[in-house]
C-alpha cells in the first residue's frame, strides 16, 4: 500500500508559516497607548482628553478615568511622539513616548490650577463665565466685537 506525500509536505508549510510569524512581519502591529488620567489627590478625571501631538490621534477618558489610543501601521515603530493630558481646571502634563507595537501604559496626574477654574461659553448673544462654583457672568455683545 502506498502512502500520499502530501502529509509531510503540509508538515513542513505549517512550520514555515509558524516560524515566519515570529519574524519581522508579526513586529509590525499597531501601538497601542493606555492609561488612567487622576487628579493629585487620586480622583478619577472622566471626560479628559489624551492626545498625540500634531497628530489625529487621541482619546477622551471614561467615567473612571482610563483611555486607550491605537497607532496603527509603520507608524508605530520607534517613533517618538508627545502626550498631552488635559482637563478643565487643571495643568495639562505632556511627557515622549516612544511607540512600539504592543500595549504600553502611560498614567498621568494632573495638578490642579487656580487659574484655569473658569470655563468660557460663548452664546449667540453674548459671553458668559462660569467658575468652579457654579455662579456665571454676562457681558454684553458690544465688549466681544
Amino acid at each position: 500500500m502506498r502512502t500520499p506525500r502530501y502529509g509531510s509536505l503540509l508538515v513542513a508549510s505549517v512550520s514555515a508559516v509558524l516560524a515566519l510569524g515570529t519574524g519581522p512581519l508579526s513586529a509590525q502591529g499597531p501601538a497601542v497607548i493606555t492609561g488612567k488620567v487622576t487628579a493629585e489627590g487620586g480622583e478619577v478625571l472622566g471626560g479628559a482628553n489624551v492626545v498625540v501631538a500634531n497628530s489625529n490621534f487621541g482619546a477622551v477618558t471614561a467615567a473612571n478615568g482610563t483611555y486607550s489610543i491605537t497607532i496603527a501601521g509603520s507608524a508605530a515603530r520607534g517613533q517618538q511622539v508627545v502626550l498631552t493630558a488635559r482637563y478643565i481646571g487643571h495643568r495639562p502634563t505632556s511627557r515622549t513616548v516612544t511607540l512600539s507595537p504592543g500595549t504600553q501604559e502611560q498614567n498621568f496626574e494632573l495638578r490642579s490650577d487656580p487659574l484655569r477654574l473658569e470655563e468660557v461659553v460663548v452664546t449667540g448673544v453674548g459671553e458668559a463665565t462660569r467658575c468652579a462654583s457654579g455662579a456665571r457672568r454676562a457681558s454684553g455683545g458690544g465688549r466681544i466685537r
